[in-house]
C-alpha cells in the first residue's frame, strides 16, 4: 500500500513539473537564474526555476498548458527581506480566475442603451488611446443641457470632463484625461440633466493600454497554443478569457475584431 502511494505521489509531482508556463507579458525586469537571462514575452518557465525580481513591482502575466492564468510576482512574505527579491516560480504564481462567461456568445450593440451595463462597476480597459461610444437616442438625449459627465481624481485634484462627442455619442480620450498609460483610475459617470440635476450612472476603474501591447500578447498566446488548438473559435474564446481575466471589460465589438485579426494572420 505504501509503495502504491509513493508511486502515485511520484506521478503527480512529475505531472506538475512537466507543465509549461508561458510568459505572455513582462513588466519590469525578472531574471531567470537558471538560464541567466531576463524573462521576455514568449519564454517558457518551469515551476522549479529560480527567479530574481529586480524590483518589488516587477511582474509577468503567465498561462500554463492547461490554460490556467497567473500573475507572476514577488511573494508578499519576501518584500521585507534583503534576499535580492529571489524566489522560485512555484512560489511566485498567483492564480487569476476567469471572469468571462462565453455561453451563448456575446451580443454587440451598435448603440448603447445602458452605460452602467456597458462599463460595469469594476475594471474597464480601452484598447488604444481613444474610444467613441454610440448611444441610444431614446435613452440618452444629449444636447447643450444634457451631458455625460466623468468625475475622477488625479494627483489629489478633483477633475471633471464632459464626454459628449455629439448628440449621439461620447468619447473617452487618453489625452483629455491626462492619465499615464496602463494606470487604472477610478471614474464616476453621471448623466447631467440640467445645471442643478444629475443622475449617477456607474463607478468603475478605467485605463488605456496600447493596441500593439494587446496584439503582441494575443500573438504570444496563439503561438503558444496553436499546436493544441485547431479551431479558430476555440482560440478566440481563449483570447477573450485572457483579456477579461487580466484587463476586465472592454468594447466587445473592438475586442472581437482584434481577436479575429490576430487569429487570421497567425493560425
Amino acid at each position: 500500500m505504501k509503495t502504491i502511494l509513493l508511486i502515485c505521489l511520484f506521478f503527480i509531482q512529475t505531472l506538475l513539473h512537466s507543465q509549461n508556463y508561458y510568459v505572455i507579458k513582462v513588466r519590469g525586469e525578472i531574471l531567470c537564474i537558471n538560464s541567466g537571462k531576463l524573462l521576455k514575452q514568449g519564454d517558457n518557465l518551469n515551476l522549479n526555476d529560480k527567479l530574481k525580481f529586480k524590483s518589488a513591482n516587477a511582474y509577468a502575466l503567465v498561462m500554463n498548458n492547461k490554460r490556467e492564468k497567473f500573475h507572476l510576482k514577488l511573494p508578499e512574505r519576501m518584500e521585507a527581506t534583503v534576499d535580492e527579491f529571489t524566489a522560485y516560480t512555484k512560489n511566485s504564481l498567483i492564480a487569476v480566475n476567469d471572469k468571462l462567461n462565453t455561453r451563448g456568445g456575446v451580443a454587440f450593440e451598435s448603440q448603447i442603451s445602458n452605460l452602467s451595463k456597458y462599463f460595469g462597476n469594476s475594471d474597464f480597459t480601452i484598447i488604444g488611446n481613444k474610444l467613441s461610444v454610440n448611444l441610444n437616442k431614446k435613452t440618452y438625449k444629449l444636447n447643450q443641457t444634457q451631458k455625460i459627465i466623468a468625475k475622477y481624481q488625479f494627483e489629489n485634484n478633483a477633475k471633471q470632463l464632459v464626454l459628449n462627442n455629439d448628440s449621439n455619442s461620447i468619447c473617452l480620450s487618453e489625452n483629455k484625461f491626462q492619465i499615464p498609460e496602463n494606470e487604472y483610475f477610478e471614474l464616476n459617470l453621471y448623466l447631467q440633466k440640467s445645471d442643478i440635476s444629475k443622475e449617477f450612472i456607474t463607478q468603475f476603474n478605467l485605463r488605456f493600454i496600447a493596441k500593439t501591447d494587446i496584439e503582441n500578447e494575443f500573438l504570444t498566446i496563439v503561438k503558444s497554443f496553436k499546436s493544441t488548438i485547431n479551431s479558430e473559435s476555440e482560440m478566440k474564446v481563449l483570447l477573450k478569457k485572457y483579456f477579461s481575466a487580466f484587463y476586465g471589460k472592454t468594447d466587445n465589438f473592438l475586442l472581437h475584431n482584434l481577436c479575429n485579426k490576430v487569429i487570421k494572420e497567425n493560425m
